[in-house]
């Protein structure tokens, strides 16, 4: 039986809260692409590393992390276009690309805690449809996995839960989510 006290299940390793340390970015035309890298004791690995990139339109492209109301807002301009990523590989004071990520800079951590039926759950919501975010995870440089989220267009955040073992091998075996190295999110 499954009661309100274990419904959401149990808490393996938090990514990251968003309810400590402050952080954000604009992007627009003069500015497209613009990183931050901040210490965050509350966040694995110590260190969140975040990018907006922004692609096309004439306003901002802003990516925040709101800890009063522990959020990340990913927000822009009307008919404005880009992306966001979020990496966690450990204390560098990068968010790298492709060979330059650290993908063993979180030393092995588990995820999973060797329970088949684990998995990554976020809370999201979207103004509008067609928006997703892209989570991949490292154990090595050539060993990772990665799953698509459809990000629901509503009012209200929606939690969502995949399980690891619907995660795609793009790379290698794929990830060993209980030995995580590096882990990047993309919106």
């Amino acid at each position: 039986t499954v009661t309100n006290g274990n419904r959401s299940g149990t808490s393996v390793q938090v990514i990251d809260p968003f309810d400590t340390t402050a952080q954000a970015v604009t992007a627009n035309s003069g500015a497209t692409t613009v990183d931050s890298s901040v210490l965050a004791p509350e966040v694995v690995g110590g260190e969140r590393d975040i990018r907006a990139v922004f692609t096309s339109g004439s306003q901002n492209l802003e990516l925040a992390i709101i800890p009063g109301i522990s959020t990340l807002a990913f927000t822009s301009g009307l008919n404005v276009l880009g992306s966001a990523r979020l990496q966690y590989d450990g204390i560098d004071n990068t968010i790298a690309n492709g060979a330059n990520l650290d993908a063993t800079g979180l030393g092995g951590i588990s995820l999973n805690n060797s329970n088949a039926n684990a998995g990554i759950q976020l809370a999201t919501r979207g103004d509008n449809s067609g928006g997703t975010v892209v989570v991949r995870i490292y154990t090595s440089s050539v060993d990772f996995s990665t799953t698509t989220i459809n990000i629901p267009a509503q009012a209200t955040p929606e939690d969502l839960f995949v399980r690891f073992a619907s995660f795609t091998a793009d790379g290698g075996a794929g990830a060993n989510f209980n030995s995580v190295g590096a882990i990047e999110v993309t919106i």
